[in-house]
This record gives C-alpha cells, structure tokens and sequence, in this order.
C-alpha cells in the first residue's frame, strides 16, 4: 500500500498545475522569462500525479491478486470500465457544448477527439485549433492506460521496474535524436511523466513496505535544489546559441523537479506551503480539477465572445474572473454528469467481494485513490 499521510496535499498541488495550465493558455505566461511555458509544467504535473496515484492503485490489486488467487484479468477490465465511467462521460460533454457553442476549431477531426487521438490529429495539423488543443494531453494519458495496468498487474515487481527504467532511459536518449517539435505530444516521447510517476509509485511502495521511507523522503527534500537546477539551465539557454540542446535538456530537468514537487506533496509540506496545499480552496478546487482543465479553455472563448460588456481587466483580474468562471463550470458538470456515473463504479470492482473480505488491504483505499487520479 502506498503511504497516506499527506496525500490530500496531492489535491492542492493539482489545484496550482491546472492554475499553470490556464495562466498559459489565457496570458501566455512562462515560468522563469522565455524558459518553459507553464502550460507545459502544469499538464507535466498532471501526468506525474496521474502515473503516482493509479500505479499505486495497481500495485495494491496486483498484492491482494496474489494474495487471494483472484483474476488479474477481471481486473484490468475493471480499471478499463472504472476509467471510461470516470472521463468519457464530461469528455462528451465537453465536446458536445463547444459544439453547440461554435467553440470548436475542428469539427472535422471529431472522430480523432471522441476516442482519444487528438494528439494525432494535431500532429498531422501542425497547428493547435481553439476550445480542442488541450485535449491532447487526456488522449496521451488514455493511450498509456492501454498498456500501463497489463505491465503492473502481470509483470513481476523486479521485471517491472526494469522496464519502467529502461523506458525513461530511451525517451530520454531520443528526446535527443528528434527535432520534431510535435514529438512532445507524441507517444513514446509523452509518456515520460506518467512513467516518472510510475516509477516514484514503485519506490514509494516497496520503501514504505521495507521500513527504508527516509531514503525517499530525503530524496523530496532536495526539490528546492532541483528547482534551482532547473532555472540555472533556463538561464543558461537564454545566453548562448544552444536553444535545441537546452530546450531538451530544460525539458528532462523539468521532469525531474515535476517529480521531487510531487513528491514532496507526498511526504508533506510543512509551514506556509503546507497550509496553503492543505487549505479548504486548494482542495476543492483539486477534487473538480479535471473539470477545470476541460473547461478552462470554454471560459475564455466565453469571456471573449459574448461578455464583451466586461470592461478590460488588469491580468492578475482578468485570470481571477476566468478562473472564477471555470471553476463554477467545473463544478456543475461533476454534480449534473460526473457524479451519476461515478457511483456506477461499484459495478466494476477490481478484485471479487470475497476477495477483498480476506485481503489485508482495504478495497475503499484503492477507491479513493482511483478518485484522486482525474487528470
């Protein structure tokens, strides 16, 4: 089982990552000058906590399989069935208001965003068209949960590590051979966050079984340093005549700060930072998290088009009156769509009740950590 002392702190960092993303796409704001767009380091974020929290989820099942000489099979149906009831249904909406709404800047490429292959369209588009260009990232997330719940739930922990490793290891080494701006969106090339996380769900697993936690709770302790890194190299980039070499290797620190960020929400924020992650906002807006990415690029086309009569406002405002709007958009579809279909979930169990009556492990635990992976 993965710890759980601070895991409501993840629900406020994924408050700050979709802030990052909406910034971007409605100011254009980067992170440290001209270094990295924060849209880039939100949705990275995002794919961090996505890998951290259902590997976790997987591990669980694959023990209590084990354990109790129940299908893995059954259960990779389930997390298929329990991830379609979770996404699709606000997915579909989403689509279908946008439409409604003239939002849509491709309407002709709708097959590709209904079953999870924007990236794909927007690759052979080249061009990232209004109210559909995020949804890129939800189909990489979906393709990677194609293959993800057959390595964890079948492979054995030694073999998975290994391969979880040596896929890092090539993302990172081809990230140097392509020069095709597009491969960011691109599997295997996007896969590299969720993989992170998949990782850090690993060590955090075995440390936390083992008694050896401090090794990874010293590890998030450095994030402050890594950050630093992370800049120096953003600098660094902005001074000499390397902006391939340093968009690349910007792009892999990014990854390695994104990880000790989460994990440290993990291990707990103390202080200032930890109040404000632990706050009754941050959480709130962490739980419909989810909703606000799909529907913060609606706020603007809405802001935009017809609430001209609103004056124009200083940034900081503008961002306030923009997020204020997609929260409130966010929240309506989970308690008009989402929420009905959620509770369907209970259908689909990951392991037989009897199964889950004998195991150690408490099936509510694997639940509530399946919520917390919205993005």
């Amino acid at each position: 089982m993965l710890p759980k002392g601070h895991r409501p702190q993840l629900d406020g960092i994924r408050a700050i990552a979709v802030m990052m993303v909406a910034s971007y796409h409605w100011h254009h704001m980067v992170a440290f000058g001209a270094v990295m767009p924060m849209g880039s380091l939100g949705v990275g974020v995002f794919f961090v906590l996505s890998g951290y929290l259902i590997t976790g989820i997987l591990l669980s099942v694959a023990d209590r399989a084990t354990a109790t000489g129940a299908s893995r099979l059954r259960a990779t149906r389930s997390f298929a069935a329990r991830r379609v009831l979770r996404l699709l249904p606000a997915f579909v909406l989403y689509v279908v208001v946008i439409t409604a709404f003239g939002f849509h800047g491709d309407i002709d490429g709708w097959f590709y965003y209904v079953f999870y292959l924007s990236n794909f369209r927007l690759n052979a588009l080249g061009s990232w068209p209004d109210g559909v260009s995020h949804l890129w990232s939800l189909s990489v997330e979906e393709q990677f949960y194609v293959i993800a719940p057959f390595a964890t739930l079948f492979l054995r922990r030694s073999a998975l590590k290994k391969a979880i490793l040596g896929t890092i290891a090539l993302i990172v080494i081809g990230r140097y051979s392509v020069n095709d701006g597009w491969a960011a969106i691109m599997p295997p090339w996007a896969f590299l966050g969720l993989l992170v996380g998949c990782w850090l769900a690993l060590e955090a697993y075995e440390d936390h079984v083992d008694g050896s936690w401090p090794r990874m709770a010293s590890f998030a302790s450095s994030w402050p340093f890594l950050l630093l890194g992370y800049i120096s190299i953003g600098i660094l980039g902005t001074q000499i005549d390397l902006p391939s070499f340093i968009g690349k290797t910007n792009f892999l620190l990014a990854h390695v700060t994104m990880a000790a960020l989460v994990w440290r929400g993990v291990v707990g924020f103390g202080g200032f930072g930890g109040a404000a992650l632990n706050s009754r906002l941050m959480q709130s807006i962490g739980r419909v998290s989810y909703g606000a990415y799909l529907w913060h690029f609606f706020a603007r086309e809405l802001r935009v088009r017809h609430l001209q009569d609103i004056p124009e406002l200083p940034m900081a405002l503008d961002f306030v009156l923009l997020f204020a709007i997609t929260v409130a958009l966010a929240q309506l579809s989970y308690h008009l769509c989402e929420r009905w279909f959620m509770v369907l979930k209970d259908r689909y169990p990951y392991l037989p009740a009897t199964s889950r009556t004998n195991c150690q492990t408490n099936d509510d635990h694997a639940t509530a950590n399946d919520e917390l992976a919205k993005v």
